[in-house]
């Protein structure tokens, strides 16, 4: 009967195609990939709806400061980077400089699927910079998802998928409180954006 249970549990999941596995480790390129369609959508909010689920208990069990509340705002790092975004945000507006720092970062992520700590005053990766944390990433993928809905952007929403997919491929022990609210708030973010793109309503 356990055997049963989650061979049930492996099925339900593999109906949504980018999950079940580490995607940062093994990255998804999505090619053909038609995020349009009923089927995709339909297994999309069952999946996401899964992850939300697990979030809110998450979150009702683990109170703790994320790694990321840690990160030191040098000038020059993701962060610093992402906080000029965010600030930009608080007035409905998204800048000319902010929308080009994103771009650059969201082309980062869709070419590499990796982003790191440290960048120069031109965009560029520092040498010595370790990979970007899970806090950071959480933090980007929220930034993408306020901007996301602001402009409802396919461009936007898309790189949102694709982050959320790798994010919520990571296990929920590595998840800190903040990380959490930060992820539910994009899935949110998320199926508002979904509900446009079915109903063609969003910028293309």
């Amino acid at each position: 009967m356990a055997k049963a249970n989650i061979k049930e549990k492996i099925e339900l999941d593999s109906k949504y195609p980018y999950s079940g596995k580490n995607l940062f480790k093994n990255p998804e390129y999505y090619f053909y990939a038609d995020c349009s369609s009923s089927d995709y959508l339909k297994n999309w909010k069952k999946h996401r709806n899964k992850s939300l689920k697990k979030l809110k208990q998450y979150c009702d069990l683990k109170r703790s400061k994320s790694d990321s509340d840690k990160i030191t705002s040098k000038r020059g790092t993701l962060t610093t980077y992402l906080d000029l975004i965010s600030q930009s945000l608080r007035n409905n507006v998204l800048g000319k400089r902010e929308k080009y720092i994103l771009l650059k970062f969201i082309t980062k992520f869709e070419v590499h699927r990796r982003l790191f700590s440290y960048y120069d005053s031109n965009l560029i990766r520092r040498k010595s910079s370790p990979e970007a944390g899970f806090g950071e990433y959480t933090y980007f993928a929220l930034v993408v998802a306020q901007c996301a809905r602001l402009e409802n952007s396919l461009n936007y929403t898309s790189c949102l998928i694709k982050l959320m997919d790798c994010l919520l491929s990571i296990p929920k022990k590595n998840y800190s409180y903040k990380d959490s609210k930060f992820l539910i708030q994009c899935i949110k973010i998320e199926s508002e954006l979904l509900d446009n793109l079915g109903k063609g309503a969003i910028n293309r």
